[in-house]
């Protein structure tokens, strides 16, 4: 992948791997980072002492390796089957990068897409998607549409999700359960529509049109403000 690429872009986007790599990891040692950092008048503060106790918290996983193992090796195998299933995809949608560029650099785009709904409703994930694959001469239109069906495939599952872990189940229809059983009916509704921006040709007569703002509302209304009412 890396002939595809030119030199400074390929340096740029080795530099972001590798700053979330780094990252990553430095999450074990926050709590010793946060003292370091954190100037000792404000240790006996309170926001000072919830930040060093989220890093007690945190750097405990390091005393637990058998755990961090499983956790890590779950993690790969999540990963590697989000990165097969956008190279299939993209195979699909007529994308022909090697699945190298893939196992670099997409990792990247589903971090973003672990953000709350809130934040990744705007449109970030698909922003991330098609600012990776644009160095290698992907276009816009094709890489929006992989990261259409990245993001639509998924929630499909997690409402099928939701909707079995209601199944069967004994059910009180506070006024709490009404707002989220009406959070999972928007956010179907705004991810069918959602589904439709996958096919380049359906999105460009829908940009820039009411069907978006529809789309748009029904996935943050549904997805968000229902939640918080709940």
């Amino acid at each position: 992948w890396a002939s595809q690429v030119e030199p400074a872009m390929r340096l740029r986007l080795m530099a972001v791997a590798a700053a979330g790599g780094v990252a990553v990891l430095a999450v074990f040692w926050v709590d010793k980072v946060a003292r370091f950092c954190l100037p000792a008048r404000w240790h006996g503060t309170l926001w000072g002492w919830r930040v060093l106790r989220l890093g007690d918290a945190l750097g405990a996983y390091r005393g637990h390796p058998r755990t961090l193992a499983l956790v890590l090796g779950l993690s790969i195998a999540v990963q590697l089957v989000r990165v097969f299933q956008g190279y299939g995809l993209g195979r699909g949608l007529g994308i022909h990068v090697d699945l190298a560029y893939y196992l670099v650099f997409m990792p990247i785009a589903m971090l973003v897409l672990l953000l709350p709904v809130s934040i990744s409703g705007f449109g970030l994930p698909q922003a991330v998607i098609v600012w990776l694959l644009r160095p290698v001469g992907v276009p816009d239109a094709q890489s929006l549409a992989l990261s259409t069906l990245l993001i639509a495939i998924p929630t499909g599952v997690k409402i099928f999700n939701w909707i079995a872990t209601m199944w069967g189940g004994q059910i009180r229809f506070t006024t709490a359960m009404l707002f989220a059983i009406a959070l999972v009916a928007e956010f179907t509704i705004g991810g069918i529509s959602g589904i439709m921006h996958s096919s380049p040709p359906s999105d460009l007569q829908q940009t820039d049109s009411y069907f978006i703002v529809a789309h748009f509302h029904y996935v943050l209304y549904g997805g968000a403000i229902l939640g918080i009412f709940s």
